[in-house]
């Protein structure tokens, strides 16, 4: 027979595994679906204390001061967008453009590499380059044998998820008018629920968590830009910004790291005597690395009230499960999980 205690772990048990299997599947199947109004929300939860503003101030109806507040929002954020887009597409422009010189620049580090690896090794430098050469030309002639397939496994994804992001974009504002705009008969139902309580304290808890991690990331995402955008600019990159946004990004991930492109990149100039350059990439690889070991604790983990280490696990697991939308997911499912449970001890309390 199970004594009492045994009972109680084993309750204990099945409500973690049942609140994370349910959130689980809210992530996986439901999430796609009712993501517009989920961003509908965020949105209306920002904006109707501006539009309330506005109706004490000039006497015009919430539901017209809402509709104004997003789609000034929305023109922002498009604004935002193609600003970002247009000056990305025109160093990409600018970088195939120049593609000759880049080749050339390109050949003499190869050069410089085989003269170093003939050096440490003994081997003749043209043997060293005949079979290096080789493999990178056996590497391209597979990349423009497959072209097609990693354009369709990689990039045809990416334009429909830019296609998709168009229409939740669109759907989130329309709702996010509409929702301002009833907001308080929305209310006056809701509390007529027997469960609003519980559903208010998990959307302000999700809230909170959910504006935390965003808050963080962009502050973080945004100074490790920066360091890098100066760095490589001091290094003698013609594209300091742009590659010191995509480093920011790449940083964000917990796997790939900044290190991804700053250590090879520092490797290569020392191989071809670059030392200067080699020098600051490793010390901005260094402050890329403290900003987001000091910073991530201090805004998400403090903020969110959970421990740095499992918010690491939970980003990690998220984008296991989830892919890239596991970066956000991860986080903000651990919030909602300990929440839920929270919710149920008391329940169970009582």
């Amino acid at each position: 027979m199970m004594g009492l205690s045994g009972k109680k772990k084993l309750l204990q048990l099945l409500k973690i595994a049942s609140v994370t299997l349910g959130v689980y599947i809210i992530f996986k199947y439901m999430l796609p679906v009712i993501l517009p109004f989920v961003l509908a929300y965020a949105l209306c939860r920002f904006l109707y204390p501006v539009a309330c503003l506005v109706r004490r101030k000039i006497k015009l109806p919430v539901g017209i001061a809402g509709t104004l507040l997003v789609t000034i929002t929305g023109a922002l954020a498009l604004a935002v967008f193609y600003a970002g887009g247009s000056y990305i597409f025109g160093q990409i422009r600018k970088l195939i453009v120049r593609r000759e010189q880049y080749s050339a620049a390109a050949a003499d580090i190869f050069y410089s590499i085989c003269r170093v690896v003939s050096n440490f090794t003994g081997i003749s430098f043209e043997n060293v380059s005949d079979h290096l050469g080789q493999w990178l030309g056996q590497m391209i002639t597979v990349i423009q044998e497959h072209w097609f397939e990693i354009l369709k496994d990689h990039g045809f994804p990416v334009i429909r998820g830019i296609a998709a992001f168009g229409i939740v974009f669109a759907v989130a504002l329309l709702a996010g008018a509409l929702l301002i705009k009833n907001k308080e008969d929305i209310d006056r139902h809701l509390k007529q629920s027997e469960f609003f309580w519980e559903i208010s304290e998990i959307t302000a808890k999700l809230c909170k968590a959910t504006w935390c991690f965003f808050r963080s990331q962009c502050i973080i995402i945004t100074l490790v830009a920066v360091v890098c955008s100066i760095g490589l600019k001091l290094a003698g990159s013609e594209y300091a910004v742009l590659t010191g946004i995509v480093i920011a990004l790449l940083d964000a991930l917990p796997v790939i790291g900044s290190g991804t492109i700053l250590i090879p990149w520092a490797i290569i100039d020392i191989f071809i005597g670059n030392y200067k350059a080699a020098l600051i990439l490793a010390v901005v690889y260094a402050l890329c690395a403290a900003l987001r070991e000091v910073l991530e604790a201090k805004l998400m983990g403090n903020s969110m009230g959970v421990n740095e280490f499992y918010m690491l696990a939970a980003t990690f697991i998220g984008m296991n499960l989830f892919g890239l939308w596991g970066i956000i997911l991860g986080p903000v499912g651990l919030v909602l999980i300990l929440e839920l449970l929270r919710q149920l001890k008391e329940r169970y309390k009582m």
